[in-house]
Parts: structure tokens; C-alpha cells; sequence
């Protein structure tokens, strides 16, 4: 992949809205970018990486962390209600093909897949600073005034259930959940 095609990709997913925000009722101009949401997954990832004792490989870490949603500049941002009809094994599909035709690598292609089977610790720590991102992004538009109590609670599950998989009992505190 060349830097310009890659540069393309980037410029792709900062005019893509999260499809959550807009059918919650964020307006387009508002709704957080799909950009915008990789970046503070990465950044809480790597605040994550700073701040925990576990023995992982952060350069893997911090590539799942900004390679996660690119497939998204191609199929967009999956809506869950989408996900829930046609199943996380054919949404896994669909990313999985749409991630080769943007990155064109074999090495990133093995860690987007890690990433989405979500079985290694590398790939539950990424999951966990996106489902944070989530959160935190939920928390700032509730306090704006818009609606959007049913996708706190729903993350605020999801990120529960990670943490459950972690022994790391430093990562509660720090994130005041």
C-alpha cells in the first residue's frame, strides 16, 4: 500500500459518521467521525500500555488500535442492528475482505484478525479502549442533551465483560467506570 493510497483511506474515514450517533439522533454535523473515534482508541490505548503491568506487544497493540476500523472507508460503519441480522461471522466476513482491498498486507491482515477474533490479550485491550472510546463519546453527547442512555448502558455492559477477562485490576481504577 502506498502512503498516498493509505492518505486516501484516512481522509475517507474523517467524513464518515458513526452510524450509532446518527440513528440516536446526533446531527450529521455533530456525529463523531469513524476518524476521529480510531484516534482516541489509540490514545487511550495508549495510555492503557503506560499504565499496566501486563507483559504485552505494545507495537501489535497500537497497530490494532489504528488499523481497527479502516475497512470501514470501504463497507462504512456497520450498524448494530445490521450486525445482529446478518451475524458477527458474516460482518467478520465482510470486514476481513474489505481490510485486504484497502491495506494489501499480509502482515496487517494477521493483526486485524487477531484483532477481530479478540481472543489474544493484545486484542482484548484494544477492544476494551474501543468499547471506552465509545463510552466516554456517550457520556459527552448525554451531556449536551441528546438521548443516548440505552448506548451507555449497553457499553457500559460490554466494557464490564472485559474487564472480567483481565486480571489487571489496575485498568478499573484508572477509568472510574
Amino acid at each position: 500500500m502506498s502512503l498516498e493510497s493509505i492518505a486516501k483511506v484516512t481522509r475517507i474515514l474523517k467524513n464518515i459518521p458513526r452510524t450509532g450517533w446518527l440513528q440516536n439522533g446526533i446531527p450529521f454535523y455533530e456525529a463523531e467521525s469513524i476518524a476521529e473515534h480510531s484516534f482516541e482508541v489509540a490514545v487511550i490505548t495508549l495510555v492503557l500500555l503506560n499504565n499496566i503491568k501486563m507483559k504485552v506487544d505494545a507495537e501489535k497493540v497500537l497497530t490494532m488500535a489504528l488499523i481497527h476500523d479502516l475497512s470501514e472507508s470501504v463497507i462504512g460503519d456497520m450498524p448494530k442492528a445490521l450486525t445482529e441480522k446478518i451475524g458477527e461471522n458474516l460482518k467478520h466476513e465482510i470486514e476481513s475482505k474489505a481490510f485486504e482491498n484497502v491495506v494489501g498486507s499480509r502482515k496487517l491482515s494477521e493483526i486485524f484478525e487477531e484483532y477481530s477474533r479478540g481472543e489474544s490479550l493484545e486484542s482484548k485491550i484494544v477492544k476494551f479502549a474501543d468499547k471506552l472510546s465509545t463510552f466516554y463519546q456517550a457520556k459527552s453527547y448525554k451531556n449536551r442533551g441528546y438521548d443516548v442512555d440505552e448506548i451507555i448502558e449497553g457499553t457500559l455492559e460490554e466494557i464490564k465483560i472485559i474487564l472480567k477477562q483481565f486480571e489487571e485490576k489496575e485498568i478499573v481504577k484508572m477509568f472510574n467506570i
